[in-house]
């Protein structure tokens, strides 16, 4: 029976199998006699087929298209033949509907190893993988087997499909594939450029705040494309494009950026009427002249005009040919039907410059051109009538919690008419701080057309128009700010040329109404506040702990004697039973009969202290209610029975209070309060409640312990036995069998073998008998078992101590100096050590050192810039025996300040022999080059020679030069890389000496130099070194700077590509000579790199050295990326709300020394509450560390918050959670513990309700002067924290620290 029903699953399966596809219908077949399973494809790859394409592209045969090679498909022996299938998988948009994975290519030759997939879609990522199989003969038949398990999976992406066309005035149409990732959008680069090498271009970075609905670029459903109308400086110009993906993917294979095009915006043009007669009139077009940026030479610019009817779509007829910018037409009286088209033709030497590229104007239509005058301020309006009383739409009516719809009257010309030409800029904004000068990402349109969804119509008349912004937050305000645009031609120093005028900004001020209530809560009535009972009827209550009990609901009826609300019961005791009062519609009148209920925005604050006879209510409620905090209303008790309300419905609210001390009053209230709108309830009547004592177990004595395990080493010994961790345990040992003549006990008590399953004893006599005894006691000391049997174990012969583990060089940037090297070893308990350092890797002319139990050492008094050998050995001082030594460790000492600053310099300074500077500047260039045959004698000359550093003196250059390139071939950066020798550039400064720009051998990855000569072939380095002579302005409002911006960029040029460096895999040391002394300070003067994202100034990571006999120093920058940098100092204010407040100088302090990415914006809010996610991301700032949307996750791999909190970022942080966060830094710091057991006297009265959890911080926080008080004898560790009190202790922490 169980083999029929083995064979009915076989048949059931299969027929499913088939009946899904047919396809493999003949897998099935071949299960009972293929007996040879099929082996997957190995190594699938991405690889070009054809040496003259890439491996991903697109060509007009084969579409985009993505090359595969695998290696050969293993078949087997008894086959007849293989087969190999091609899956693949497109990874979907989330607006377009899902794909299954596709049978791409079917039964492809077994000996297949490559194919091109053509006509794929354009900016998509796909997974590609094979399958294979074979046919083999069975009783004359021919089956196939099943198919092999699945290669290794390839992601790639196709190129990016770009596009481009003439749009409106000074405008361009951009558009490309929409392309995502597995469930989200991919980030851009965008770049436009005047010419085709893209020199100095910043790109446009696109992510999904610059896509709508928050950005101007505009998302294409139907076709998967976005569209950015982006805006020019020249009409008549063909500009050059291309996009990259912004992606950072390992295994991700696409080409890094897509086929550059070339665009030309219109041409503009005006007409202008001059004369008219009976018989028609004569009108004169102007035009504005291309711009090509090609000079003068052999360019040859003329312009064509076309004439085509307004009435249909004819193609339009060819007038006349001109080489000026001007021409005449005469119309007939009543015939003015037509509009006119200008196409420019621009030749060289006879040659189109622009082949396939259209460069003309928009049509042309013929008439007066209005008076070039600013467009009115927008006319913001809160009502459009029909008439007075008739309304069409309504500020106030529109108005909702997140939205809210701004409406103006519509623009007019001079004779009345809508003014339809005039657009629109509008930003959103939340700080009115930022009014003035608001942020990019603050502007929500640009250039925005009214269209008829944004009609007001009163009939057929366009009275105004509307503008609803949505995603707003209920109680909110925000600021609405619009100005008006028109786009005129005008000429401009003799020249036609578009000219936008821009109207002064209205304001609309939007204040969101709240989403739900907004009044205070009603203090908590008891009853229904009471202690909770138990099951058994008896009070909740234990000698820690009380759980009290109230509603979310309830119903109060008016006592006229006392003139108070008070508790009436609706509720039912058991289903027989009649309460006092039955809620209905009709006597629920608010005046004899009220419902009390807490929507979920309010909290219940609970407060519990000692009760102190006398005390009355009066004492309460000046005391906090922080014994619990922010506790919700929504129902808990599970054994609530819903069915005895009169509304069906659970209301019990359970608060469980813990950490109270046995056989203790305590008096008990609560506040109702609602956080987000700072409002309170007053307390509850309170309730006074008793602990229970404690109750003493009775004693039981231990029974005698039975050894277990025994394992003996050389000098000591594991023993382990029937551990119970509500014992102590004591052990003896001797070398006869006698216990009186034992050494003293040695005690162990459960901790000591938390985290293992045995105990070991050291310090005994290599090969030796001992015996054991062990005794077991209660942890109070109250009983003790009998020792146990004997338990015999002898030690081994000696064996030497293990090599050292973890020897190398101590982390951090002081650790290799230039006379100094600090080594830094995994410490062994009881070893002592020898370090062995030598110049030479056979150490005959070695130094050693004998050290002490130690885990680090500073070998001091070295020659800088030299190459030493280091090896370790550990000492057993009781074995008297040395451990075999480490690997050796190689490891260069740093330059010393003559290397980097000095009159005369100690290394070797590059000649004409290996490096061309040119002897005079090309524009205001001035080019140097170490590259072909020149590169390849300084390799051969580096590889012979024993200088570190190599110099590049332009200090002189032939003129005033506002960039110096410096072109280094790839096989010199190479061989740099290998010989750890580095470049040297000097250039006069503007600060009285020579900076410095060292282009070190590990500024570029031996991973990033492999993908960028893969991608490029032979191509050079080219160090560009601009001098703007100014600073950038934006993000520099607090930052005076002390130097002008240098800007620093590096790009790898092959024959036909360029790729620019992003970023520097190690930074770029930049040296800013100086020779006041007060002109740096420390703390204050820094380096500052500007970033293009943020359009702000970033600190970096800075030092400096002054010498006082020669009255020099000079200040060393890190650049990790290229762009513009400086020396500055922060201004004086930091933040625009601190002014006056305790905590200013301690945020300045902070804000001076830290770089504060979570602080947005020029407000700190310091008596704001911090909310848990808000700390973590100060804490990060604290550490210097880059974080993302992980960074809950960060903080908690570094124990600064347990994994239980990382969801819990908008919970309020409590002062004893911010106290232990910043203890945990201090040991990150430092690496010393920020704990302390125990504490003499806090001097806080309330020092008892910290969490046990966290007392050890607290009581270091407090040893150390890192907490601040709220009051003069109250600690309120569980309150929620201020963003000013986490400033001022982390002031204290970064002077503890010694940062500050």
């Amino acid at each position: 029976m169980k083999v029929f029903k083995r064979i009915l699953s076989l048949i059931v399966i299969s027929c499913v199998i088939i009946t899904i596809n047919p396809y493999y219908s003949n897998f099935v077949k071949a299960a009972y006699t293929d007996t040879s399973p099929q082996q997957a494809p190995q190594k699938l790859r991405v690889e070009a087929i054809n040496p003259d394409e890439p491996p991903i592209g697109y060509n007009e045969f084969d579409g985009y298209y993505v090359d595969l090679k695998w290696d050969n498909v293993v078949f087997p022996g008894d086959s007849d033949s293989g087969y190999i299938n091609v899956h693949l998988q497109e990874v979907n948009k989330a607006y377009k509907p899902s794909t299954t994975v596709q049978l791409r290519e079917k039964d492809l030759p077994g000996g297949t190893t490559e194919i091109r997939l053509r006509n794929l879609k354009s900016g998509t990522m796909y997974y590609v993988s094979l399958t294979a199989y074979h046919t083999h003969t069975y009783d004359g038949k021919t089956y196939n087997s099943a198919l092999s398990a699945e290669s290794n999976k390839v992601k790639f992406m196709t190129d990016i499909n770009l596009a481009g066309s003439s749009f409106g005035v000074n405008q361009l149409r951009i558009e490309w594939d929409d392309v995502w990732n597995v469930g989200k959008r991919i980030a851009y680069k965008l770049y436009v450029s005047e010419s085709s090498e893209f020199n100095n271009v910043q790109p446009l970075y696109i992510g999904e705040a610059q896509i709508e609905p928050s950005g101007p670029i505009k998302v294409d459903q139907n076709s998967g494309r976005l569209e950015y109308i982006l805006t020019v400086n020249d009409p008549g110009r063909v500009y050059y494009i291309k996009i990259a993906p912004d992606i950072t993917e390992a295994n991700l294979k696409m080409n890094d950026e897509s086929n550059m095009i070339m665009v030309s915006s219109f041409i503009v043009a005006r007409t202008n009427k001059v004369s008219e007669t009976p018989e028609g009139s004569t009108w004169r077009i102007d035009w504005s002249q291309v711009v090509t940026g090609l000079g003068n030479t052999d360019i040859t610019i003329s312009y064509q005009i076309f004439r085509g009817n307004i009435d249909n779509n004819d193609v339009p007829q060819y007038m006349a040919t001109v080489n000026d910018t001007n021409f005449f037409v005469t119309v007939p009286l009543g015939e003015n039907k037509y509009y006119y088209t200008i196409l420019a033709s621009i030749t060289k030497n006879g040659n189109d410059v622009y082949p396939g590229i259209k460069i003309g104007s928009d049509k042309i239509f013929l008439n007066e051109q209005d008076i070039i005058m600013t467009p009115e301020v927008p006319e913001i309006t809160d009502l459009f009538e029909r008439v007075t009383g008739d309304t069409i739409i309504s500020y106030i009516d529109e108005l909702k919690p997140n939205s809210a719809t701004v409406l103006w009257r519509v623009p007019k010309k001079g004779d009345g008419s809508v003014d339809t030409d005039i657009t629109y800029d509008i930003w959103l904004i939340d700080n009115p701080n930022l009014l003035d000068n608001p942020p990019d990402n603050k502007r929500i349109e640009r250039d925005f057309k009214p269209s008829s969804d944004n009609y007001v119509i009163d009939g057929i008349e366009l009275r105004g128009y509307k503008y609803t912004v949505s995603n707003l937050t209920p109680n909110s305000t925000y600021y609405f700010k619009i100005i008006a645009k028109k786009i005129q031609v005008d000429y401009v120093d003799e020249k036609l040329q578009s000219v936008v005028r821009k109207s002064d900004p209205a304001i609309k001020v939007i204040i969101t109404p709240s989403e739900g209530p907004i009044d205070q809560p009603l203090i908590p009535a008891r009853p229904p506040l009471s202690i909770k009972m138990t099951q058994e009827g008896q009070p909740d209550i234990t000698s820690s702990t009380v759980t009290i009990s109230l509603k979310n609901k309830w119903y109060e009826i008016f006592n006229d004697e006392t003139g108070k609300w008070e508790y009436i019961r609706t509720e039912k005791l058991n289903q027989d039973d009649i309460p006092p009062y039955s809620p209905t519609p009709e006597t629920l009148d608010g005046k004899k009969y009220r419902v009390v209920e807490y929507d979920s925005d309010v909290t219940i604050d609970v407060g519990c202290v000692e009760y102190v006879e006398g005390m009355s209510y009066n004492d309460i409620v000046n005391i906090t209610a922080d014994k619990v905090t922010g506790f919700p209303v929504a129902p808990n008790d599970a054994a609530e029975d819903s069915s005895l309300n009169p509304d069906g419905k659970k209301h019990n609210v359970n608060i469980t209070l813990t950490g109270l001390n046995p056989n203790t009053t305590y008096i008990i209230w609560v506040r109702a309060a609602r956080k987000n709108l700072d409002l309170i309830s007053g307390p509850s009547d309170p309730i006074v409640i008793t602990t229970e004592p404690d109750v003493v177990p009775p004693i039981v004595k231990p029974t005698v312990p039975i050894f277990n395990y025994g394992l003996a080493g050389d000098t000591f010994v594991d023993l382990g036995w029937n551990f119970n961790n509500n014992y102590k345990y004591y052990l003896k040992y001797s070398t006869v069998e006698n216990i009186n003549s034992a050494s003293q006990a040695i005690q162990v008590n459960p901790e000591d073998l938390a985290n293992a399953s045995f105990y070991r004893i050291n310090d005994l006599l290599q090969d030796t008998v001992y015996f054991f005894w062990v005794q077991a006691e209660t942890l109070s000391g109250d009983s003790k078992s009998e020792w146990s049997d004997s338990y015999i174990l002898k030690t081994l012969p000696l064996s030497p101590p293990e090599t050292p583990a973890g020897f190398g060089i101590k982390n951090g940037n002081d650790a290799v100096t230039k006379n100094s090297i600090t080594f830094e070893w995994i410490k062994a308990e009881g070893m002592e050590y020898k370090l062995e350092i030598a110049s030479d890797i056979n150490y005959k002319n070695m130094t050693e050192y004998k050290l002490k139990d130690v885990s680090e050492f500073k070998v001091e008094g070295l020659k800088s810039n030299f190459r030493y050998y280091a090896r370790l050995y550990a000492y057993d001082p009781k074995k008297e025996a040395y451990s075999a030594p480490t690997q050796s460790i190689t490891v260069r000492t740093g330059r010393s300040d003559d290397d980097y600053d000095s009159d005369q310099d100690i290394e070797n300074v590059l000649t004409g022999e290996f490096v061309v500077i040119d002897t005079k500047l090309i524009n205001n260039i001035w080019n140097v080059s170490i590259t072909g045959s020149n590169a390849d004698r300084f390799i051969e000359n580096m590889q012979k020679d024993k200088v570190v550093d190599y110099t590049i003196d332009l200090t002189n250059p032939p003129g005033k030069a506002s960039n110096i390139k410096v072109t280094i071939g790839s096989r010199v950066v190479d061989a740099m890389a290998v010989l750890k020798e580095n470049i040297i550039i000097l250039v006069q400064s503007d600060t009285n000496g020579r900076m410095q720009f060292i282009f070190g051998n590990d500024i570029l990855a031996e991973d990033t130099r492999k993908s960028l000569s893969r991608k490029m072939g032979e191509f050079n380095y080219e160090l560009s070194i601009g001098f703007p002579g100014s600073n950038v302005k934006e993000g520099s409002s607090n930052i005076k700077f002390k130097t002008s911006d240098v800007v620093v960029g590096l790009t790898a040029n092959g024959k036909s590509s360029q790729s620019a460096v992003t970023k520097f895999d190690q930074p770029m040391k930049i040296l800013f000579p100086y020779t006041d002394y007060d002109w740096y300070r420390e703390g204050k003067t820094s380096g500052f790199g500007f970033d293009y994202d943020s359009m702000k100034w970033n600190k970096l990571n800075t030092s400096a050295v002054y010498d006082e006999n020669t009255g020099k120093g000079f200040v060393k920058v890190r650049a990790e990326k290229p762009g513009n940098i400086a020396i500055a100092e922060y201004g004086n204010s930091y933040y625009d709300d601190i002014s006056g407040n305790w905590a200013e100088s301690s945020i300045n302090n902070m804000a001076a020394k830290l770089n504060l990415k979570s602080i947005e914006g020029s407000s700190f809010k310091p008596n704001k509450n911090m909310s848990l996610g808000e700390a973590v991301k100060l804490m990060l700032d604290v550490m210097n560390v880059n974080y993302g949307n992980d960074y809950m996750i960060m903080a908690s791999r570094s124990k600064i918050i347990t994994e239980d909190e990382i969801s819990k970022q908008g919970d309020n942080c409590t002062r004893e959670k911010a106290i232990a966060m910043i203890c945990r830094l201090y040991e990150i710091k430092t690496g010393k513990s920020g704990k302390l057991s125990s504490l003499s006297n806090s001097g806080y009265k309330d020092i008892n309700t910290v969490s046990q959890k966290y007392a050890k911080e607290v009581n270091f926080a407090i040893q150390n002067g890192i907490v601040t008080k709220r009051g003069s004898d109250y600690l309120n560790p569980l309150g929620a924290v201020t963003r000013g009190e986490a400033a001022a202790m982390i002031e204290k922490l970064l002077v503890l620290t010694g940062e500050l």
